[in-house]
């Protein structure tokens, strides 16, 4: 977009440090109320599961989605996630 705006940030990160990319498709996620899943719920999870590996992380965190939602097929939008994890 011609007239966005971005801004540049350095973060150091060290070993064990992880980075998480998603889509909003995570925290649109609704429930029976049509409340959302939103961002603190999302690093709820995350948070907890920052001592087991990254792939069983991204697994609660759905698991976590479709308990919320109470389905599988419940997300109306796409839902991506990317993680990097430092390495020593």
């Amino acid at each position: 977009m011609e007239d966005a705006g971005y801004h540049e940030h350095v973060l150091p990160l060290n070993s064990g440090d992880r980075v998480y990319i998603y889509s909003d498709g995570i925290l649109e996620a609704e429930n029976a109320a049509r409340d959302l899943f939103g961002a603190s719920r999302m690093l709820e999870v995350l948070n907890s599961a920052r001592n087991v590996p990254l792939k069983q992380s991204f697994q609660q965190l759905v698991k976590q989605v479709e308990k919320w939602t109470h389905s599988k097929a419940s997300l109306k939008d796409d839902v991506t996630l990317v993680g990097i994890e430092m390495k020593s």
